[in-house]
């Protein structure tokens, strides 16, 4: 595995406003070297003039500064809107389309999109429903993603402990297999999402292995499992052992990316030099590099 980080894990304030390319300066300066480029800043650089342009020059940018960008989270759409059970997709589609484009100029592997659709958990109708709208959904993302030899990664969702009686579509390993058995492509895999997994009061060493050699990218935070707070490792009630030792026995190699706007609020919002808070980016990386060394039945 290979410590990586969302990029807007390197976006300070307040300060002068930072764009992409000093994001990743940053990042490089404090020992990162593999990083999943965050929607900010995916929308940043697709606002701008040219930016097919601007991508080529961010992918230049990697190369001089050692940092390589195989992970990519595509635009989330409001669900509301972009449900796989209404006709009204053709939107998102473009955006997603656009941001897959960007993606293979940036040399990423996975692209992380996020299924749609929630259901009432008695009402099984409506259940095989969104089971059918988002295998019709990204049957047709993946005619793109081909084409761009993009993959995209399917990210296990949760509305947390809001009502027990709402669920969305996404939350468990079975349905995500599902999903990607059927699309039956090896543009497709899973994106395991560590923090919606603890919302959904899963047994993640069980569900790791059961999504086996699916999982292809991760998102690694932490929470109490009410809210999505987005922590680092050990500041929420993950049992991090059993999350770890399962990545290990599935042989998964891929990036093991934190997604932790929750712990690093106080890099982004407060008033802290920014020189104490690189520092705080660099003790970040070397408690991911301690996650991935460390053997997880020795921790006791």
């Amino acid at each position: 595995m290979k410590p990586a980080t969302w990029t807007g894990i390197g976006r300070f304030k307040p300060e002068r406003p930072v764009d992409s390319e000093g994001v990743l300066k940053r990042l490089a300066r404090t020992g990162w070297r593999y990083v999943e480029l965050s929607m900010e800043d995916l929308e940043d650089i697709d606002k701008r003039d040219n930016p097919e342009r601007e991508f080529k020059a961010l992918k230049r940018l990697c190369t001089e500064l050692g940092i390589s960008i195989p992970q990519m989270h595509g635009p989330v759409p409001d669900m509301a809107k972009f449900s796989p059970v209404v006709s009204n997709q053709d939107e998102y589609i473009k955006v997603i389309k656009r941001s897959l484009r960007w993606a293979s100029i940036l040399g990423v592997k996975w692209v992380v999109l996020h299924p749609g659709g929630a259901y009432w958990s008695d009402d099984e109708r409506m259940k095989e429903k969104l089971k059918e709208g988002n295998l019709k959904f990204f049957s047709q993302i993946l005619k793109y993603a081909e084409s761009f030899k993009v993959g995209i990664a399917i990210e296990n969702l949760t509305l947390y402990r809001k009502t027990k009686d709402y669920k969305c579509f996404g939350a468990t390993p079975s349905e995500l297999l599902w999903l990607v058995s059927n699309l039956d492509s090896k543009w497709v895999g899973i994106c395991w999402d560590t923090g919606h997994a603890n919302g959904e009061d899963l047994d993640q060493y069980q569900a790791l292995k059961i999504i086996g050699k699916h999982l292809v990218a991760t998102h690694i935070n932490d929470n109490d499992s009410f809210s999505d707070q987005h922590r680092l490792p050990f500041e929420g009630t993950i049992n991090w052992e059993g999350v770890m030792q399962a990545l290990r026995d599935i042989g998964y190699s891929g990036l093991f990316n934190l997604e932790v706007g929750g712990t690093t609020y106080c890099l982004r919002n407060n008033r802290m030099p920014v020189e104490m808070k690189e520092d705080k980016l660099r003790y970040i990386l070397k408690l991911t590099e301690y996650l991935i060394k460390k053997e997880p039945l020795s921790w006791k």
